[in-house]
């Protein structure tokens, strides 16, 4: 390239000394004896300094000569006055560029005394060496034993870069890309891991990272447990929150006036123990549930006279609703009369049923058998006696009315 534009430098100062010689210098009439070039390399390394070489073919038509050689109107060199010499001269310019891609260096060439520009431009690549952010490793995911786990690299350069990795200074893998898998992660995948991120331009070393395996963390269950109705729970040991495998005790404790009916909620629905023990294999909600207790009421029964009573179911304190039999039994040379009291009072049953319903006071009432006779009649001559009424036995103090009634001729 240099020795081509060499050749056409020659080949124009050659045209210029003789239009210089034979031509008035007159930038309107005739320009084009002023050449503008600019011979750097094509391709440029990012960091790296660049050299550009800038050539004028000089005459006084020249005025001065602006270089644009940056990536913006700021990085600009004006490296030619007005009055110099004819003749070619070149420039020597060094820059150093901030990013890559496609840049342009441009070269303009001010005439005295006119609008006209002869402009040169040049097209030049910068492309940048590998370079790795933060220059470390990155881990994707955590390293628990028997889990997939991986070492991420992330690599900015042009072009097609390549990842080499290293485990404790050897190589240990060049297909993987930017990113090393373990599909299982086990103690033989321990160790220093480091990777090498290549292109044709250069290369860049990551930080080390050490692979150590995690220790899996012991999994956290809940327990909330509550009291519906008037109660608590005890629950030991207290918590809420328990490594997996814990043995929970869950004691439902009922206030006064009421009492522990039943547990819902799995694993002890349904349960009506008061006390549970709780495996914690999982997440449970449990409710403990108690009723108020129902109202309670006392029977109280006497007797009059010679006799017993029997009460079925046995107590004298029942709860309420509950149906209590009742029995009088007379002992004997008595009977049962009636009962006295509500909710039976004057009733003559000798077995009987109260729903207990109230506080009750009852008594029985028995009396004595009255006294019995027998009555025996006897004639002398023909005739009989007629009784009335005729019983085999009498009680004391009845009236029996007795006819004698002779037979005929008597």
């Amino acid at each position: 390239m240099k020795k081509s534009f060499a050749l056409f430098f020659l080949i124009f100062s050659l045209l210029g000394v003789i239009y210089h010689c034979t031509t008035p210098s007159d930038p309107t009439e005739n320009p084009k004896n002023v050449v503008v070039g600019i011979d750097m390399d094509s391709l440029v390394v990012l960091g790296d300094m660049a050299e550009i070489n800038v050539s004028i073919l000089l005459s006084n038509l020249v005025d001065s000569v602006r270089v644009v050689f940056g990536e913006n109107e700021s990085d600009t060199a004006i490296i030619l006055a007005g009055g110099k010499a004819d003749g070619e001269i070149t420039i020597r310019l060094t820059y150093t560029y901030a990013s890559a891609g496609n840049k342009k260096v441009s070269a303009v060439a001010f005439l005295k005394e006119s609008d006209l520009q002869k402009n040169a431009d040049f097209s030049v690549t910068v492309v940048s060496k590998p370079v790795i952010a933060g220059d470390s490793c990155a881990p994707v995911g955590i390293p628990y034993p028997d889990s997939s786990f991986g070492i991420f690299v992330g690599a900015d350069g042009s072009g097609e870069l390549s990842y080499i990795w290293y485990k404790n200074d050897s190589l240990f893998d060049s297909l993987s890309g930017d990113t090393l898998t373990f599909q299982s992660l086990s103690e033989q995948d321990t160790g220093v891991y480091y990777c090498l991120a290549n292109n044709e331009w250069g290369v860049d070393t990551s930080a080390e990272y050490r692979l150590v395996l995690a220790e899996l963390p012991v999994q956290q269950f809940d327990l909330v447990v509550a009291g519906s109705g008037m109660g608590n729970v005890l629950i030991e040991p207290a918590g809420g929150s328990y490594p997996a495998g814990t043995e929970v005790i869950i004691t439902a404790v009922a206030a006064d006036g009421r009492h522990f009916k039943a547990w819902d909620g799995a694993p002890v629905t349904g349960e009506t123990d008061s006390v549970q023990s709780i495996t914690m294999n999982q997440d449970y909600t449990i409710q403990a549930v108690f009723e108020q207790d129902a109202a309670e009421y006392t029977l109280v029964i006497t007797s009059s006279g010679n006799g017993t009573t029997q009460l079925n179911p046995l107590g004298g304190v029942y709860v309420a609703g509950t149906n209590v039999a009742l029995s009088a039994v007379a002992d004997t040379g008595w009977h049962f009369k009636a009962w006295s009291g509500a909710p039976i009072d004057g009733r003559t049953c000798v077995q009987c049923t109260v729903a207990m319903n109230s506080n009750y006071a009852l008594q029985a009432i028995f009396e004595q058998d009255a006294a019995e006779y027998s009555l025996a009649t006897a004639s002398s001559g023909q005739g009989n006696v007629e009784i009335s009424p005729e019983e085999t036995t009498y009680a004391g103090g009845a009236e029996v009315t007795l006819t004698a009634v002779p037979d005929s001729a008597w």
